[in-house]
């Protein structure tokens, strides 16, 4: 994430994209420029797989600009093969400020528990921040090659810090295996986006128009510049929801239909997300 102002000659913007990775895929939103400083956004820190210490695993080059067919992966490489007792990739970042931050893991995996698992379930890896263990949960990609992302809210001291992802700890062994290609962290503080209706899109006519919100993780947001408005799902599903309440958005681009000149989104503070509940703990009810 960058927070710039561009400016330029009627009908053309150059808009200039920090540290551009030719394998990569990136979102521009555009708003009409204000008087004052443009605020600085969260610090952001990248660290690859590959460059990691690694035990128990293997580099393998991905897609890059040299084969247009393969899947790309971030700097070309990821690390597979964590799949022995032992295997672990450990990443030595930097914080500028002790607090917290999401860290951001870049994976890919096949299957759930494996091929032969009769009730698959999310893999999983154990992660050790400076030592403090916990299961990370991956839900499925149905190829090694194809790329996802889990979410999870870490603290970090100032300077120096340890993040492991293993296979197995001091809490037990992490079921299935998952190939690895980066992580982010991010630090965690509100950030007020701004969405101008000039910039919406009209899909039909007598609509209302539809504007492309993101969301860094899935959880609540706060609106403001309208009361009501319709998510569209990705198979054209219109889900209405008040605006005047937290509402819930899905990290990456949310497709919102809403009647406003301009919307305001930040996240909800102090609302829990959302939690996965495996299907064995679940009962049926009514007519489920």
């Amino acid at each position: 994430m960058a927070l710039s102002r561009v400016t330029g000659p009627p009908g053309r913007l150059d808009v200039p994209v920090p540290r551009a990775d030719r394998m990569a895929a990136y979102w521009i939103t555009l708003a009409p420029g204000a008087s004052g400083p443009v605020p600085a956004a969260p610090w952001r820190g990248t660290w690859e797989a590959e460059h990691a210490r690694i035990t128990s695993g293997e580099v393998a080059r991905q897609g890059h600009p040299g084969e247009g067919d393969g899947f790309a992966a971030s700097g070309e490489y990821d690390v597979s093969g964590l799949n022995m007792n032992d295997s672990a990739v450990t990443f030595t970042v930097e914080a500028p400020a002790e607090g917290e931050y999401d860290l951001a893991v870049f994976y890919s995996h096949m299957y759930g528990r494996g091929a032969e698992a009769t009730e698959p379930q999310p893999a999983q890896q154990v992660l050790a921040v400076n030592g403090a263990e916990r299961f990370v949960d991956y839900p499925s990609t149905m190829n090694w090659q194809h790329r996802s992302v889990v979410h999870v809210p870490v603290r970090l001291r100032e300077g120096e810090n340890t993040v492991e992802l293993s296979k197995s700890g001091a809490i037990g062994t992490a079921r299935g295996e998952v190939a690895l290609d980066k992580i982010d962290l991010v630090e965690r503080r509100p950030v007020r986006c701004s969405y101008d209706g000039a910039f919406a899109r009209h899909e039909a006519p007598g609509e209302d128009p539809v504007f492309d919100v993101y969301a860094a993780e899935d959880r609540y947001h706060r609106f403001a510049g309208a009361e009501q408005g319709v998510l569209l799902g990705p198979q054209n599903q219109c889900v209405p929801v008040d605006l005047t309440r937290p509402v819930f958005l899905h990290a990456g681009v949310n497709r919102l239909r809403a009647a406003a000149e301009r919307l305001d989104v930040e996240p909800a503070e102090g609302l829990r997300s959302w939690t996965w509940t495996p299907r064995r703990r679940s009962a049926r009810a009514g007519r489920a």
